[in-house]
């Protein structure tokens, strides 16, 4: 980061150019190879990073009724890529193999607001590259991009992110810096992905 600067891309990706390697913006609290595990009723605020990142190898953990707030990235990061060889990643690059998939990982009944307060393409709750990860009940809200993005392909390609659930989340004052962005950014071939009962909107 300080080498080169911040050339931002999206959701805390970050590199010279389109193709060349990019690096992923650190969490305070980040995971790889990790099961099993239970975060509940954590604060998780004032630090120029990400809050929770899930990266290789993190399999059925689970984020409850926590609170992300004052972060300079994302406030959760399922699919976290800093673990990568040299923690450098391609653009919608997939996990080298399959045992690196992030599994059936859950953030639910959290407080997510005023993130990306240094980098402003990031959002609240990001998921891409994993599978059955469960989105649910979150409030998310004063979001400089995207409220909830899910995916992280550019093409019709299958990869690893399927199954995923984003349920029940209430979503809004989004897309206060960045306009490209949604309350709910979906992306890429998610086969049985389900997108249920969220409540979005802008005020």
């Amino acid at each position: 980061l300080l080498s080169i600067g911040y050339p931002g891309n999206q959701t805390g990706r970050y590199g010279t150019s389109w193709g060349s390697g990019m690096h992923t913006v650190p969490s305070a609290l980040e995971f790889i190879w990790t099961e099993g595990c239970r975060i509940e009723g954590c604060c998780v605020r004032h630090t120029a990073e990400s809050g929770i990142g899930f990266g290789a190898g993190c399999d059925s953990n689970k984020i409850i009724g926590c609170e992300f707030w004052d972060l300079g990235g994302n406030g959760v990061d399922i699919g976290h890529q800093g673990s990568m060889p040299n923690g450098i990643i391609k653009w919608g690059q997939d996990w080298p193999n399959t045992a690196m998939i992030p599994v059936g990982n859950e953030c639910s009944n959290c407080y997510v607001h005023k993130i990306g307060q240094v980098y402003f393409d990031c959002c609240g709750i990001w998921a891409g590259n994993t599978a059955g990860a469960k989105i649910s009940h979150n409030y998310v809200n004063d979001v400089p991009y995207s409220g909830i993005c899910i995916g992280w392909q550019w093409n019709h390609n299958l990869a690893s992110m399927k199954a995923c659930t984003t349920s029940y989340n209430h979503i809004y004052n989004f897309g206060r810096r960045l306009t490209d962005g949604g309350g709910l950014y979906s992306l890429g071939n998610q086969p049985g992905t389900l997108e249920i009962g969220n409540h979005i909107h802008k005020g």
